[in-house]
């Protein structure tokens, strides 16, 4: 059965304008996007949607292929974690 992966943000934020920080404990991370598209991606990243339920929501007013890639870009700096995987580990 695969897995199906819940976007979770574990970082602290600060969404400003175009651009958005992220820190973790190690660096903080500077993501340059409309400050709707985060608010909204932030809200929605909450452990509870699938990347597709998300992409599906935000695709009628933000490129499907950039937000596949922000998302992306966000799960390979380790902004977003799966909150399935945080759970089988409580």
């Amino acid at each position: 059965m695969e897995k199906i992966f819940l976007p979770f943000i574990a970082a602290r934020l600060v969404v400003v304008g175009k651009g958005t920080v992220f820190y973790t404990n190690n660096s903080e991370l500077v993501v340059e996007a409309p400050d709707k598209l985060m608010s909204k991606l932030v809200k929605m990243c909450n452990g509870r949607r699938s990347i597709s339920h998300i992409v599906e929501l935000l695709k009628n007013d933000w490129d499907e292929k950039s937000l596949r890639g922000l998302i992306d870009d966000l799960c390979d700096k380790n902004i977003l974690i799966n909150a399935a995987d945080v759970v089988e580990k409580i």
